[in-house]
């Protein structure tokens, strides 16, 4: 339609500028058949406007008679539903189930109101299309202008009937939706909290007489609860039931054939894994399979099926509790026969059939303790196991009954319950986790032999390992959906904030952080390894010096990035950070001066290559090796084995000594002193005699020794060494200095000792 408004207007605006400026180049011929080729353009429009009124006619009167009587049907409904939701005495599943039944009427009224609300926009349209038409058949001339000016007239009274026909009937209904639309968003709202107090908060206590009167009135209600259990969470037509068991059905196939395809991927690896995953194919995979496929056919469009989660939490917990157990004997001596921790498949099914069938507190709590002690006497009667994860597991589920038998009487049954069902998915996470860690350990240690490319590996390990781990430790935390109200205690326990003054943080993003927090630490320890290993091969070469600050750069571009990551998921501005940094500058003014300039001088020792590992320094009184450089101080290891943190600052603002900066060849001295005397020659051929048969002494540079001075008791000489390494230094001076001791007593050449002449005067006494 644009474009035919466009070339009109284009072509109008041309004809009018050639008549006006150049009438020689036009006629009225050309200008005439212009005209009746844009007319001949906008009458086939026209043509197609009128076949689609003729088709948006057809049956709209019904249609809209239908969404009148269906409106009229579901307000009053909608008006039942929102008079008992108002009654404060119900359930948070009396409420929940309102809910759902809210969202159906929703769901209902807006199937008709959609396509009419459509077919209103489409009328829209064609009006303005129309009336676009309409204005521009007034700059044109032409024969059949006005027939077909008149047939646009018409249409455009056509389509503005029936535009206010359906405005007059939609708006009934739209005003409706939204009345549902938001009382089902107020509902939604209050629902998190009503769940955590039906599930937190005490009843009226047990042992009162009005509460057993109370129940023997209402023991009826189990049997309605039962079937409005089956009724709401449950597919409640034959369609819903095909759509779920085709999701069911559709999720098997998807991950059930790569999963059962892949044993012969699995031949590669150890033979224990291979023998370990064909057992896991046969007796835990299709529990688990099974369940993921009921969690997944669960999920409806504005409910979940309860039923189906609890059936999938049951398949779930089997499957994962012998999957963990296969990994757990990976490799052992002695391998188990049943895992320990079984004894969580009957409770879990126990808690969520009482939960769900139960809404009577007295009914549930004698059941529950009665449940409770038979357990408590279980794990007390049956032998500890042989591994450990499993007796730690069970002792904490001991604990955990003891607890619930405490409060169950004081009518906290559903709170035991929760507490009960909120362990076991622990329990599970942990058993779980502590099977890939030993999993992953085997299959790192055969690829470390088995694999050329190291580096990428452990990259991909550094990766997946934390993302397994947690998705392991997490799924058995799915199992509270199947619960009744699981789905808002999730949410709320999800939107729980906390306050630091008018800065919040909820449970979400702290988790997140933390998941992103362990995958940064991991990829640095890779890349750090990486660096190590590869650069430590080239200790010959001057690569080698770039460890360090190679290693500064990964690790603070990696914690920067993270940095960054946790600013942004905590929702923190560019404004937040400048009054950060304000206040971090006057910190720096008032008292962090020399903190400052130890991390300015950390930078500066690292990147300049002053000093790096391994170097011999001498620095503010202190001799050793260069252990570590880290952006505060720098750590030297004395001779003495000691280690002694040096501020960086020292380096830079006093003179220090660094011996190996140019290598670790060094240059040594050894004083001589002989008697006054002493052959010179002889003293000269001994000593060097003695160095150049020495292997530890290097010949090149040439060692010498040199007369130095007439001393005051002594002929002073220096003898001149080199050595390769300063590290043996000490040791080849030492044999040195016993070799030159014992070819002097040979050669009866004296080391004398410091000789002092005093000369006693004598004054005769005057008379």
């Amino acid at each position: 339609m644009k474009t035919t408004l466009m070339k009109i207007l284009f072509v109008s605006l041309g004809l009018y500028f050639l008549s006006v400026f150049s009438p020689s180049l036009t006629s009225a011929q050309e200008v005439s058949d212009i005209v009746s080729s844009i007319a001949e353009s906008q009458k086939r429009e026209l043509d197609t406007i009128q076949s689609e009124c003729t088709e948006l006619q057809k049956g709209l009167n019904d249609k809209i008679l239908n969404l009148s009587n269906k409106t009229n049907e579901i307000s009053l409904a909608f008006q039942n539903l929102s008079m008992i939701f108002e009654n404060s005495s119900l359930s948070p599943n009396a409420r929940s189930i309102l809910t759902k039944q809210i969202n159906e009427l929703f769901t209902k009224l807006d199937v008709l109101y959609a396509p009419l609300a459509q077919t209103q926009k489409t009328i829209t349209s064609r009006v303005n299309q129309l009336t676009s038409i309409m204005n521009n058949f007034k700059i044109m001339e032409a024969s059949d202008i006005a027939e077909l000016n008149e047939k646009a007239q018409n249409l455009l009274t056509t389509y503005q009937h029936l535009n206010k026909n359906l405005e007059q009937n939609l708006t009934p209904t739209k005003t409706l939706l939204d009345n549902i639309a938001n009382l089902s968003g107020n509902f939604e709202k209050l629902l998190p909290k009503l769940w955590l107090d039906y599930y937190v908060n005490a009843t009226d206590n047990l042992f009162s007489s009005l509460v057993w009167q109370n129940e023997l009135k209402n023991f009826t209600d189990i049997y309605s609860t039962t079937i409005r259990t089956f009724r709401n969470d449950l597919p409640g037509t034959q369609e819903a039931w095909a759509l779920f068991l085709i999701r069911v059905i559709t999720i098997c196939i998807i991950l059930g054939v790569p999963l059962y395809s892949s044993v012969k991927f699995t031949k590669k690896l150890p033979e224990t894994v291979h023998n370990a995953w064909k057992t896991i194919l046969k007796v835990s995979m299709p529990f688990i399979l099974l369940g993921i496929a009921f969690y997944y056919g669960s999920l409806h469009k504005h409910t979940i099926y309860q039923l189906g989660m609890g059936i999938s939490a049951i398949l779930m917990c089997y499957g994962l509790i012998h999957l963990a157990f296969i990994l757990q004997n990976l490799q052992r001596e002695t391998e188990l026969t049943k895992p320990a921790i079984r004894i969580f498949i009957p409770i879990l099914f126990a808690s969520l059939a009482l939960l769900t069938f139960t809404p009577l507190i007295l009914t549930l709590s004698f059941i529950w303790a009665i449940i409770l002690i038979c357990t408590i006497y279980y794990l007390i009667k049956t032998p500890k196991s042989s591994c450990k994860i499993s007796n730690y597991i069970l002792s904490g589920f001991l604990f955990v009954n003891i607890i619930g038998i405490l409060i169950t009487p004081n009518g906290l049954a559903r709170l035991s319950v929760l507490l009960t069902l909120l362990y076991i998915c622990l329990g599970v996470g942990i058993y779980l986790a502590f099977g890939i860690i030993r999993l992953a350990k085997i299959i790192q240690d055969y690829l470390q032999t088995r694999t050329s490319n190291v580096f990428a590996y452990e990259l991909a390990y550094a990766f997946l390992f934390p993302i397994v781990l947690l998705i392991g430790f997490l799924v058995p935390f799915t199992w509270i959906f199947a619960y009744p109200g699981g789905f808002y205690l999730v949410k709320n326990f999800s939107n729980f904030d906390f306050n630091f003054g008018s800065f919040s943080v909820n449970t979400f993003q702290i988790f997140t952080i933390l998941i992103v927090f362990y995958v940064t630490k991991s990829i640095i320890k890779v890349l750090n390894n990486y660096i190590d290993n590869n650069l430590a091969k080239k200790q010959n070469s001057s690569v080698s010096t770039l460890k360090a600050p190679i290693k500064t750069v990964v690790n603070f571009g990696c914690w920067g990035l993270f940095l960054l990551y946790a600013l942004y998921a905590l929702g923190f501005s560019l404004t937040s950070i400048t009054v950060v940094a304000g206040g971090l500058s006057v910190g720096i003014g008032l008292g962090l001066q020399g903190f400052v300039q130890n991390i300015t001088s950390g930078f500066s020792l690292i990147f300049g290559q002053t000093i790096r590992e391994g170097d011999v320094v001498d620095v503010a009184g202190v001799s050793g090796v260069i252990q570590k450089i880290s952006l505060r101080a720098t750590q030297v290891l004395t001779f003495d084995n000691a280690v002694v943190f040096v501020p960086n600052s020292a380096f830079l603002s006093s003179t220090f000594t660094n011996w190996t900066h140019n290598g670790k060849m060094v240059r040594k001295s050894i004083p001589l002193g002989v008697a006054y005397g002493t052959d010179i020659n002889l003293v000269t051929d001994t000593v060097m005699n003695i160095v150049n048969n020495d292997p530890d002494v290097l010949k090149n540079p040439e060692p010498s020794i040199l007369f130095m001075d007439f001393g005051p008791s002594s002929l002073d000489f220096e003898l001149r060494i080199w050595v390769a390494d300063i590290g043996n230094a000490a040791g080849i001076m030492a044999k040195i200095r016993y070799a030159i001791n014992e070819a002097f007593k040979e050669k009866n050449i004296e080391i004398p000792f410091p000789q002092t002449d005093i000369h006693v005067y004598q004054t005769a006494e005057k008379g």
